[in-house]
Order: C-alpha cells, then sequence, then structure tokens
C-alpha cells in the first residue's frame, strides 16, 4: 500500500519529534546527573584550615556592585529585599546603583543597616556609555551635559566611575577620569551566548525547581573579551576590576524566578581588603584595586591573596612597585585549585595547589587567576586586581 504525501509527512514530523523527545530524555538524564554531582560539591564543607591570615591591620570584606531597586525603570525590588538578601548572602557591603533617579536620595538605601554598609551609587546611560558612579553626593542631571562633564563634576565631589557592560558600551573608551571597569557582570554572561538559549529552556523547564543554584551556575564561564580587554589597558595606566552582580530581581521564565537578590548576591562578589568597614575605606580599595573577584557561590574565596614582596617591604593588589631584582610575587587561596600568573596578558606560570611564588625577570602588570574543580567540570573562581611593576 502506497501512502501518501500527507502520511509521508505526518511520519517524519512523529519520527522527529520522536527523536527530539528521545534526545531529550537522554541529555535530561545526563544532566541531572551532573547536577547531582555539582550540588554534592557546592555542599561540601569548608577544609578546616581554609582561610590564610591577611596582612596585619587588614580584613577580607565582601559585597555586591550594581544592584537596581523599585528606583529603576527595570526592577520592582524593596529595600526591605535586598536587605534580607544581603544579609542570606553574608555580604559586608552592597552598591546600589539604580539608574538615573533624584528619589536615590530620599528613598533610596544607604549607610549602615546593621552590619552591612549600603553605599549610594547610580548608573549612567549615554553617549553609547554605561557607567557606575559610586559614592555620590548629589544628584546630577546627565541629560542636558556632556557626560564628559559629568564624570569631571562628580569625581570632583570624590566619587569614582567604572565603566559597566564594558564590551557592549564602548562610548566610555573616549572618556578621562574613571577608575576601573567591570570585568564581570552576570547579565553579559547570561546573554553573550544565543546559542545556549535552547538548553537554557530545557534546563529551567525540567530541572530548575530541584537544583536553582546549580542550573544558573550553567552561564558561567571565563569573560574572555572583558579580561583581553583589560590586559590591553593595564601596561598603560592603573585600571581596576570589580565584579557587576548587576541585581534586579526581574527574570522570570515559565514561572520560575530565575534572579532572586539573594542568588545573585552568592553568585559573585568583589572582595577587598581594607583596614575597616566604612564608605571612605571601600572607595580607596575600590579605586586602587585592592581586592579581587570571586564566584562565591562555588566556594567562599575569603582569604584569598596576592601580592609582592621586596625585603622587609609588601605590597597587595593594586600596588604601583617599581621594578627591582629581589622582588617575589606570592599567592595563596582557601582551597586547592589550578593556578595562572599572568603578565600583560600572556600567562608566565600555573599549576595546581594552593599557593606559589614567583621572582619576575621583567616589569610588567602581573594578575592571577584561580579555577575550582567543581562536579565534573573546572569552573572560572578568583579574578585578582594586578600588581604593576612599572
Amino acid at each position: 500500500m502506497q501512502m501518501s504525501a500527507p502520511d509521508k509527512k505526518t511520519l517524519k514530523r512523529g519520527l522527529a519529534v520522536g527523536l527530539l523527545l528521545l534526545l531529550s530524555a537522554t541529555l535530561s538524564c545526563a544532566s541531572t546527573k551532573s547536577l547531582q554531582k555539582l550540588r554534592r560539591a557546592l555542599q561540601e564543607p569548608p577544609p578546616p584550615t581554609s582561610r590564610a591570615p591577611l596582612p596585619e591591620g587588614y580584613r577580607d570584606i565582601r559585597g555586591a556592585i550594581h544592584v537596581h531597586s523599585y528606583l529603576s525603570h527595570d526592577s520592582e525590588g524593596r529595600p526591605e529585599e535586598i536587605l534580607k538578601a544581603a544579609g542570606e548572602a553574608k555580604l559586608d557591603f552592597i552598591v546600589m546603583t539604580d539608574h538615573s533617579n533624584p528619589n536615590i536620595f530620599t528613598e533610596g538605601l544607604e549607610g549602615r543597616h546593621g552590619d552591612l554598609l549600603v553605599i549610594r551609587g547610580m548608573e549612567i546611560i549615554k553617549e553609547e556609555a554605561s557607567l557606575l558612579a559610586i559614592g555620590i553626593k548629589k544628584f546630577i542631571d546627565h541629560r542636558p551635559i556632556p557626560l564628559q562633564e559629568v564624570v569631571d563634576r562628580l569625581k570632583a565631589e570624590g566619587a569614582i566611575l567604572f565603566a559597566a557592560h564594558p564590551k557592549n558600551y564602548p562610548g566610555w573608551r573616549k572618556l578621562k577620569g574613571l577608575d576601573g571597569i567591570e570585568i564581570y557582570d552576570i547579565f553579559d554572561d547570561a546573554t553573550d551566548r544565543n546559542a545556549r538559549y535552547v538548553r537554557y529552556f530545557f534546563d529551567i523547564l525540567f530541572r530548575f525547581n530541584r537544583y536553582p543554584d546549580e542550573v544558573f551556575l550553567s552561564i558561567l564561564d571565563r569573560p574572555e573579551r572583558e579580561l583581553a580587554l583589560w590586559d590591553r589597558m593595564t601596561p598603560s595606566r592603573k585600571v581596576a576590576g570589580i565584579a557587576g552582580n548587576d541585581a534586579h530581581q526581574n527574570v522570570r521564565i515559565l514561572g520560575r524566578q530565575l534572579d532572586p537578590y539573594a542568588r545573585s548576591f552568592r553568585f559573585v562578589n568583589t572582595h577587598l581588603l581594607v583596614p575597616a568597614l566604612d564608605q571612605e575605606a571601600i572607595l580607596h580599595a575600590l579605586r586602587e584595586g585592592h581586592g579581587y573577584i570571586s564566584f562565591d557561590i562555588l566556594a567562599d574565596a575569603g582569604g584569598f591573596f596576592f601580592g609582592a614582596r621586596h625585603e622587609d617591604r609588601a605590597w597587595r593588589m593594586g600596588g604601583e612597585i617599581p621594578f627591582r631584582e629581589g622582588i617575589a610575587l606570592h599567592a595563596r587561596a582557601p582551597r586547592p585549585g589550578r593556578f595562572r600568573l599572568i603578565k600583560d596578558g600572556a600567562v608566565v606560570y600555573g599549576g595546581e595547589g594552593t599557593a606559589f611564588s614567583f621572582s619576575p625577570t621583567e616589569k610588567g602588570v602581573y594578575r592571577v587567576e584561580w579555577t575550582i574543580h567543581r562536579g565534573d567540570r573546572w569552573w572560572p573562581w578568583i579574578y585578582s586586581n594586578p600588581i604593576y611593576l612599572r
């Protein structure tokens, strides 16, 4: 019996759907096992001696930078939600960066809230640039004046400025006076590869309710373009690197809230080495690059250190040092992993463990990357700010 053309099309569609369902079931089984393995790793208690001592007089504080509330057009987050999430994530500070809105000075979060310090900031988008102005003292309406003038006025009042989404908003490159850039942003990582959206959809549909943190981690990979951009800039001037949590709590897919503040706050953190938990110390550390970023959702990186020594002198991340013979660079992490020492964008040393020491033979800008094994793969974990041997 010969099949008609419509019957053949129906059969082909049925076979295609059947193969798709079979493939989906196979991938689902493999992915679920991977997520289970990752969860077990994330729930492992830290080793008893995981936190190494810091230089005398300094403490390692953990924060979230680039946070939005209902005062931004693209968020409905309430202050009480943000404060509760910051407590759950064990943060020491957050930087609020609502979009340009004078109400941040009357309704926005700022100051001490228990053990948490909230610093007022603002995100400014203009002239193909997205800037985070941190530590602002008064509202400046950026719309009628050139962006460089806005930068100059904010800097004159003591604010510090970082380029947000640096690969997507190139206008910041022509500005003078910026203190640094986001070397990682959660939103940018989640949206940088369209080819992964199908996988995201299936993971959100079938696995997110059981493994929310683990599914959210699927966006994480090394920020190649941001790091390459950073490495091209630092040989000529100091450029501090921070992480952008870009927290909005506004992404709902299939009835699932993908980005509650608590998850965004735990996902990636900017750590700073400061003598005290106050705004002046935090702004100074941000400006000078005295810190590092880490994906603490994978493991608490508190206690990480990268610095330099020469005879009886010592420097921490962000330090600028005249190059001389006998300088030693050293780093340590609270857990074992794979490390890479990078000079002017090129790897010059690497290995595995919890610590290393290296004697440079030439000037350059040196920074450290650390990866950690979790589940069935190696993940980006720590990116230090550089030591500048000029």
